[in-house]
């Protein structure tokens, strides 16, 4: 009787804290940090991200003083920005961020992370996505070259539509991709991980670990592979 009361305080006090971080704080404030010359952005402890187009480079965000005054924002190795918490903490509210930039090479998300791109025209180069630790990442641009790695339980929402379309999912992890048609899609999904896609010309899909795969359209080239429980079907 004892364990169960006290594994219910536990998960009470868990719910508690996640529901809080998704809450706005009620004295919401605003911070602006000053950082420039990026073209690749990196996010982690359960912030939400919005990056957005624009001719000049910003970032501003939104949440608790006293959460605001703990985030640290670096230009790091490869042209990256970071943007994480100086301290790690529990129970904190939730904290938007928005990231204006010209241009975007790279998202990478992690540490329960959400974001969203979107304004972005097609450039001729590789967007590139990386997410882990239940991240998620929504992306609304037609792109010319798309390459993705998603894993522990992260989900990746593309809609616009792209050239080619290439990366990876595990650990129970989503791509959502139907709204992104894509001329080349070559995916590899493992561990338990969904995708849906849509090709157009090319198809490869390696499945595998319980995975399934499930494409539209009718490309004229597809080559599967299917392995461990993996499933691949048409819609």
């Amino acid at each position: 009787m004892k364990r169960w009361i006290l594994s219910t305080v536990i998960v009470a006090l868990f719910l508690s804290s996640c529901d809080k971080e998704n809450r706005e704080c009620p004295g919401s404030t605003e911070k602006t940090f000053t950082a420039a010359n990026f073209s690749k952005v990196r996010a982690t402890d359960g912030f939400y991200v919005n990056i957005v187009q624009g001719n000049e480079f910003s970032i501003k965000a939104r949440g608790c003083e006293n959460d605001l005054n703990d985030i640290n924002v670096s230009i790091g190795n490869g042209g990256f920005v970071e943007i994480k918490y100086k301290n790690q903490k529990k129970d904190r509210y939730r904290v938007d961020i928005t990231v204006t930039m010209p241009y975007v090479y790279s998202v990478v998300l992690d540490g329960a992370a959400k974001g969203m791109l979107t304004g972005f025209t097609g450039g001729d180069y590789t967007v590139k996505i990386v997410l882990s630790g239940a991240s998620e990442l929504s992306v609304n641009e037609n792109t010319l070259y798309t390459q993705f790695d998603i894993s522990g339980a992260s989900k990746l929402t593309l809609k616009g539509a792209t050239e080619t379309l290439k990366g990876m999912a595990s650990g129970a992890s989503i791509l959502n991709a139907f709204d992104a048609p894509g001329k080349e899609v070559e995916i590899a999904v493992s561990g338990a991980s969904k995708a849906n896609v849509q090709a157009i010309q090319l198809l490869t899909v390696d499945a595998s670990g319980a995975s399934h795969v499930v494409y539209r359209g009718e490309p004229a080239n597809k080559d599967f592979s299917i392995s461990g429980g993996g499933k691949i079907t048409k819609e």
